[in-house]
């Protein structure tokens, strides 16, 4: 099989071992999905169901993914010590769905993203005593429109977005209802970008449905995101956290700074390659000491559960 060279090999090896004639042959190959399962069964067969070593192969035309995987054999921080055993049971993970379906050797990264779900924010906990306070954090419009409220703030873009049609097409708003325009989530976002620039400008906290969280999956803290107290590592933690503040999530929209009530921060954690894994400019910090981990060049961060809109005591647009 073409590009499957290591497997394909493995697999003719065996069969010439088991002496497969040329009948058998022609109809051991005719199912392609079938082939290429016996080609990945073998292959991890032949690697003595060394898991690591099949996924690190596989994955070698994907410079990304082989990437990433490097930063995971040098993983450390997995809680209670169970870094090795994380690494060692995600390697069959995605050996396993490798094998279930055919994937390009040159695009196993979103392989790798799918099986790290079930072991992010599995680091180390950090001490809430070294934590005061979580002050601000920045959102794209995207996770802004995603938790907002469901009721009025739908009637409140979809009532705006109508008018916007009506005065383009020069009709009224009734003939624009009776048209039964559907409205998508392009429209109804670029309806609550113009009402914060606008009417709502300095409301964007009214958008905010306070039952949902501000965190769906993973955030990234870092410099001035909180406030420090002295803690029993010294300087090198206040430098870890105080040094190089994380940039806003890249939004073309623009972003939405929110202030928060001083909540202490729970369940704060040490980042992992698995936390990593769906952040290409993500890499484990270099800096001496410093076990965290790295994003777009800043060494000093760390990953948080999910915070309630409830805490929210202001947002503001930044665009």
């Amino acid at each position: 099989m073409p590009t499957y060279d290591e497997g394909a090999n493995f697999l003719a090896e065996k069969w010439t071992a088991e002496k497969v004639t040329d009948v058998q042959l022609k109809d051991k190959v005719r199912d392609p999905a079938a082939l290429y399962a016996q080609v990945i069964a073998t292959w991890r067969v032949r690697l003595g169901g060394n898991d690591a070593a099949f996924v690190q192969a596989f994955g070698a035309q994907d410079p990304n993914a082989a990437g990433k995987l490097a930063q995971l054999d040098r993983e450390q921080n997995v809680e209670n010590g169970g870094s090795q055993t994380a690494v060692m049971a995600y390697y069959t993970t995605v050996a396993t769905a490798l094998a279930a379906t055919k994937k390009a050797r040159n695009d196993v990264s979103s392989v790798l993203k799918a099986a790290a779900s079930a072991y992010v924010k599995k680091g180390e906990k950090i001490d809430e005593a070294q934590l005061v306070n979580l002050g601000k954090r920045q959102v794209t419009l995207t996770s802004l429109y995603r938790s907002a409220k469901a009721g009025d703030v739908d009637s409140r873009l979809t009532s705006w977005a109508t008018e916007q049609i009506a005065k383009q097409a020069n009709i009224t708003t009734k003939q624009v209802q009776a048209a039964n325009v559907v409205l998508d989530d392009a429209a109804k976002m670029e309806a609550m970008k113009e009402l914060l620039k606008t009417s709502d400008a300095g409301k964007a906290q009214s958008y905010l449905d306070p039952a949902k969280t501000l965190v769906q999956a993973q955030a990234w803290y870092a410099g001035d995101e909180v406030q420090m107290t002295p803690a029993g590592n010294g300087t090198i933690f206040t430098d870890w956290m105080l040094a190089n503040a994380r940039a806003p999530e890249p939004s073309a929209d623009g972003s939405i700074a929110v202030t928060f009530l001083p909540t202490p921060l729970k369940e704060v954690r040490k980042p992992t390659a698995f936390d990593g894994m769906n952040n290409p400019t993500w890499s484990p910090a270099a800096v001496p000491a410093n076990t965290f981990g790295a994003l777009d060049g800043a060494p000093r961060l760390f990953v948080q559960t999910s915070i309630p809109f409830g805490q929210v005591l202001s947002a503001h647009r930044q665009f």
